[in-house]
């Protein structure tokens, strides 16, 4: 399905991206509108009423207009 993620900054700076999720087996495959035939895979996994998605990432941290890379982590927790 289709999505839309908003990035923020602690300046308050907003960067959207949106794309399509889906699933490849056991990978959640996102792949964004910009590059959507280099999709990115993330693991994704459920333990003790915490779901877990993680992958590689790419951001520019530094602000230098050059993208930086980095691990995704995303954790939820069932409450």
């Amino acid at each position: 399905g289709r999505f839309v993620l908003s990035e923020a900054d602690a300046a308050g700076g907003a960067s959207p991206s949106s794309g399509q999720l889906g699933f490849d087996g056991e990978w959640l495959v996102v792949a964004f509108d910009d590059s959507p035939s280099d999709p990115d895979y993330f693991t994704v996994n459920f333990t003790d009423d915490i779901l877990n998605i993680s992958g590689p990432g790419e951001f520019d941290i530094d602000e230098d207009s050059s993208d930086d890379s980095g691990i995704i982590e995303f954790y939820f927790e069932r409450s």
